[in-house]
């Protein structure tokens, strides 16, 4: 964190921090859950694979390959689907 102090890297972590989701009500199902699953607020997060290949000289490719949605408890400030928070997800357009 010291080396960051005054460098790019700095800010743009600080900018990631204080951006919060939207909210939105669902259900996470699970082996071993509450049944009935429990109506929750949740977050998720988008992450976007890409590959990139190439050398010094010329890129060959450089696409979108994929993504994961993860969606976990509004509430949970750590973890998420290895501690058991969330869930893998599928995204939706809602306006």
């Amino acid at each position: 964190m010291l080396k960051m102090r005054d460098s790019k890297e700095r800010t743009a972590w600080i900018l990631m921090e204080r951006i919060f989701p939207p909210l939105s009500k669902g259900y996470i199902v699970r082996p071993g859950g509450s049944d009935p699953p429990e109506l929750c607020d949740m977050v998720s997060e988008l992450g976007i694979f890409g590959v990139v290949i190439g050398d010094s000289r010329k890129i060959l490719v450089n696409k979108q390959v994929g993504h994961m949605l993860r969606t976990k408890v509004s509430t949970a400030n750590e973890g998420g689907v290895a501690a058991g928070l969330g869930a893998l997800d599928s995204p939706y357009l809602t306006d």
